[in-house]
């Protein structure tokens, strides 16, 4: 991370909307850390998913005044005294952050934090439509709002400015980096023409290799995470995986086997959630959106490592380097059946 990025002369500007863009692994959590003891007031950071507000919660818990809104008794004891600080950080979930609540912080200096924001738009404009709704609160109640994100595609980047030009007085982008990587993959191959069953053949033969790092295998469907997991138990492979709605059950197991050999996932785990380094990156289907793309290859190599990607993307078959790099993969993978014959 660039230390010499502050952020706070542009955050601390009423009714203003800063949007942050920068590659996976740049540091934006330390940026919030040290952005929230740098702020004279309230900050409430608000995740679109539970379990990176938990992770979020653990990264900070070292500072002063840190609080966490989730479920339990502990935890509206914690907001009722986060409410008597004038100095402050709360982490919680947009469904925690009640249209009350917003209208309250509104009377006071507060700065919102909205993580993962691309997908505030994506999934509050379809199947969590909170999200979005509590998203147009704070805009609209005159807050400070800061935008967090790696990934943010360009025609939702248009929607944004548009959304935000009149209700808000002030708007900021700041980009260093949109749907980039800030570690590249050292190689990236293509089986889009071979078939998913080349891939798995190359998984196989990864899993095999004796090499350093976790492999992360992206199913599709949670039938498929369940039926690897199967498949490397009576294979006596180490392996752990994880499926919507299971992050806090992964991470306990992560927790007892913090190395695995393999994980496997749906999309549950491209964003945000701390793995082992990653050394390969098997996308079993074609990630047709280029922001989920992102996140997904860059789970690997978060430490500066190097790493593989092996996808399933659907190329122009008219291209005669994508035609020639299928025919080399075509021509490996005979030989290396052959010789396990």
């Amino acid at each position: 991370m660039n230390q010499a990025i502050n952020l706070l002369p542009i955050v601390e500007i009423n009714n203003s909307f800063t949007l942050m863009l920068a590659p996976p692994g740049w540091g934006k959590t330390t940026l919030v850390l040290d952005l929230y003891e740098k702020f004279e007031g309230r900050v409430v950071f608000i995740s679109p998913l539970r379990a990176l507000a938990e992770e979020f919660h653990k990264r900070s818990s070292g500072l002063k005044n840190v609080f966490s809104f989730g479920s339990g008794k502990s935890s509206e004891e914690n907001f009722k005294i986060f409410l008597k600080k004038k100095k402050g950080l709360l982490i919680c979930t947009a469904e925690k952050l009640s249209s009350e609540l917003i209208e309250l912080f509104s009377l006071q200096n507060t700065l919102y934090i909205f993580d993962e924001f691309h997908l505030f738009y994506y999934w509050g404009q379809s199947f969590r439509p909170l999200l979005w709704e509590r998203l147009m609160e704070v805009a609209n109640n005159e807050g400070k709002i800061l935008g967090l994100t790696a990934t943010m595609d360009p025609s939702i980047l248009e929607m944004w400015k548009k959304d935000f030009s009149l209700g808000l007085d002030n708007r900021f982008l700041i980009n260093l980096g949109n749907q980039k990587l800030l570690n590249k993959p050292a190689r990236v191959e293509n089986y889009g023409i071979l078939g998913v069953e080349a891939l798995n053949r190359s998984f196989l033969r990864v899993v095999r290799e004796s090499r350093k790092g976790t492999i992360l295998y992206f199913c599709r469907f949670r039938k498929d995470v369940d039926l690897w997991l199967d498949l490397c138990k009576r294979m006596k492979v180490d392996a752990i995986g994880c499926v919507g709605g299971g992050v806090e059950a992964f991470l306990e197991d992560l927790e007892e086997n913090p190395y695995p050999r393999c994980i496997f996932s749906t999309s549950t785990l491209s964003h945000g959630v701390n793995l082992p380094t990653i050394s390969d990156v098997f996308l079993s289907y074609p990630i047709d959106n280029d922001d989920f793309w992102i996140q997904m290859v860059g789970r690997g190599g978060r430490d500066g490592s190097n790493f593989n990607v092996y996808e399933m993307e659907k190329k122009d078959w008219r291209s005669i380097r994508y035609l020639f790099h299928s025919l080399v993969l075509l021509v490996r993978d005979f030989l290396r059946l052959r010789a396990n014959i």
